[in-house]
């Protein structure tokens, strides 16, 4: 698993960090400057990037 956080850039790595850590998206929206919507997207596209590298 820890193979597949590597291969994540700095930002996805942060935000699923604080996704695990249980903060809300608002919260993970006002620390990374993005907003709740984008929040989900990109937790969304990091679940899918993970599937896909595991898969490898």
């Amino acid at each position: 698993m820890y193979q597949l956080l590597r291969r994540l850039d700095v930002s996805e790595r942060a935000i699923l960090t604080l996704y695990m850590e249980e903060y809300s998206y608002k919260e993970i929206a006002d620390i990374t400057g993005i907003t709740e919507n984008y929040v989900g997207v990109k937790i969304n596209r990091i679940k899918e990037k993970l599937k896909s590298l595991s898969n490898r």
